[in-house]
C-alpha cells in the first residue's frame, strides 16, 4: 500500500502576515529599548539626587555637631577661665597689699623707732589691709586656679582625641590584649567591691588604631564602674561572628533612663554633677568606633544595669 504525502503551501497573504508581525516586533522592541533607556536615565537622575540629598543631610548633621561641639567647648572653657581670671585679678591686688606691708616692715626696721611703736604701726597697717584674710585665702585661690587650668587642659586633650590628631598608622592588634591593658589601667581606680569578670573568645587580629580602641575600652569600663556605685559586677566579653569582632561591657549598675539614651552620644551631654565630667567620653568613643566602620549598641534597663556592645568589621 502506497502512503500519500500531504503538502501545504503558504499563500502570499501568509508571508505578508509574517513580515508585518516581524515589523511590529521590531518597532515595539525599539520602543521598549527607548523606554528602557529613558527609565534608566530617570533612575540615574533620581539616584544622583538621592546621593546629593544624602550628602547634604550628612553635611547638615556635621555642621549641627560642630555647632554643639563649639557651644560645649565655649561653655566648658569659659567657666574655668572666668574664675581663673577673677582669681588672678584678686591675687594681683593681694600681692600689692603684701608688698606694701613688706615695704612698711622694712621701713620700720631701718627707721630706728622703738620696737613697741614699730609693732603697733605695722599691726595697724596689717589690720587695715586685711593681711590675715589674704594669707588664708591665697592658697585656696591658687588651688582653684590650678583646678581651672586642669579643666581647660582636659577639654583640649579631649578635643585632640575627638579629632584624632595624634593618630599613628593602622596596625594589626589583638583585641583581647587591648582589653587587658585597659583593665590593668582602670583596675587601680576601682573599689574592692567591684568584681570584674572576663569571657574572651578566640578572635582574629584586627587592623585598627589600637591606642584609640584602648581609649574606648577604658572609657566604657570607667562608665560601668561609675554606674555600679558601691558594689556590683562588670562582665567583659569578646567574640567573633559574621566577619565582625564584638566586645561588650555589662554592669549591674543603676541603668540609663530612656530619655537619656536618646542623647547619650551627644558632645557635652552628661548626668554627672558639674566638675566631675565634661560629657565628651561617650561622644569620643562613638566617633572612634565609627571611624573604624563599627558601631556601639546600648541595652539598658533602669535598676538592672547596662550593656555597651562594640562591633567592628574585620574589613
Amino acid at each position: 500500500m502506497t502512503t500519500k504525502k500531504k503538502f501545504f503551501f503558504k499563500s502570499p497573504d501568509d508571508n505578508d502576515d509574517v513580515l508585518c508581525l516581524q515589523q511590529v516586533v521590531e518597532e515595539h522592541a525599539e520602543i521598549f529599548e527607548q523606554h528602557g533607556k529613558m527609565r534608566i536615565d530617570e533612575l540615574e537622575t533620581v539616584l544622583a539626587e538621592l546621593k546629593a540629598t544624602h550628602q547634604q543631610i550628612v553635611q547638615n548633621e556635621k555642621m549641627a555637631m560642630v555647632g554643639k561641639l563649639t557651644a560645649g567647648v565655649a561653655h566648658e572653657i569659659n567657666n574655668p577661665l572666668g574664675f581663673i581670671s577673677s582669681n588672678v585679678v584678686s591675687l594681683g591686688k593681694y600681692c600689692e597689699r603684701l608688698l606694701m606691708i613688706i615695704e612698711l616692715q622694712h621701713e620700720m626696721l631701718t627707721s630706728g623707732k622703738p620696737g613697741s611703736q614699730r609693732d603697733e604701726q605695722v599691726q595697724a597697717v596689717r589690720h587695715r589691709l586685711n593681711i590675715e584674710r589674704i594669707i588664708r585665702e591665697i592658697p585656696e585661690m591658687i588651688r582653684e586656679t590650678m583646678e581651672g587650668v586642669d579643666r581647660v587642659k582636659n577639654v583640649v586633650n579631649a578635643l585632640k582625641c575627638f579629632s584624632f590628631i595624634d593618630d599613628s598608622e593602622m596596625q594589626l592588634a589583638d583585641i583581647n590584649q587591648c582589653l587587658e591593658k585597659a583593665l590593668n589601667i582602670v583596675n587601680a581606680g576601682m573599689t574592692h567591691n567591684t568584681i570584674v569578670k572576663r569571657e574572651y573568645g578566640e578572635i582574629p587580629q584586627l587592623l585598627c588604631y589600637p591606642q584609640q580602641l584602648n581609649h574606648v575600652f577604658k572609657n566604657l569600663l570607667v562608665n560601668a564602674h561609675h554606674a555600679i556605685g558601691i558594689q556590683g559586677e562588670i562582665m567583659v566579653r569578646s567574640w567573633h561572628a559574621k566577619e565582625r569582632i564584638f566586645v561588650s561591657f555589662s554592669d549591674t549598675g543603676c541603668g540609663i533612663p530612656e530619655h537619656q539614651l536618646l542623647h547619650i552620644f551627644e558632645p557635652f551631654f552628661t548626668t554627672r554633677k558639674a566638675g566631675c565630667g565634661m560629657g565628651l567620653g561617650l561622644s569620643i568613643c562613638n566617633e572612634i568606633i565609627r571611624n573604624h566602620g563599627g558601631e556601639i549598641r546600648i541595652d539598658s534597663e533602669v535598676g538592672n544595669g547596662s550593656t555597651f556592645t562594640v562591633s567592628i568589621p574585620l574589613e
